[in-house]
């Protein structure tokens, strides 16, 4: 049974460089002789690098890469062809306000009240990360205050 070109996409997984970029011109709509000026190659290799019988240098992969041709595609077939296609990378959340200053004495009293009442088998890293917690909890309701003056907001207290 004779099968087109098109039947055998997506069952052949083959990748060179030279795929790549015949892929690309031909999405792009260009003949070899355009594609070679595009990059500022001589034609006789960009034919070369699409028969893959030439690699490219770091010139002309920089080349590629200015054209807009994702470099990962290129190289390995992973990813979208086209760094526009390349997902935006989600905006970074908005930091946690951190206490400008610890107050030593609140911290170490959370780290011993939670120490006393953990569970057995909990581990001291679990126990100081639950402290951390419970001091930053008592610190965001005011309870506590960053340089240990006064007595906080203990309207909120039980």
């Amino acid at each position: 049974m004779h099968r087109t070109r098109a039947q055998f996409e997506g069952v052949l997984t083959v990748h060179s460089i030279g795929s790549a970029l015949r892929v690309w011109r031909e999405q792009s709509g260009l003949s070899q002789k355009d594609a070679a000026a595009h990059f500022g190659v001589p034609s006789r290799t960009y034919q070369d690098y699409e028969r893959d019988l030439k690699s490219p240098g770091a010139g002309s992969i920089t080349a590629f890469v200015r054209a807009g041709i994702n470099a990962n595609w290129l190289l390995t077939g992973e990813g979208p062809m086209l760094l526009a296609d390349l997902a935006a990378p989600a905006p970074a959340a908005a930091p946690k306000p951190e206490p400008q200053r610890i107050n030593v004495d609140a911290l170490a009293h959370a780290y011993a009240v939670t120490l006393q009442t953990a569970p057995k088998g909990e581990t001291l890293a679990q126990t100081a990360r639950k402290a951390v917690a419970f001091y930053l909890y008592c610190f965001d309701q005011g309870l506590i205050t960053e340089d240990g003056e006064g007595k906080g907001n203990l309207e909120g207290a039980a």
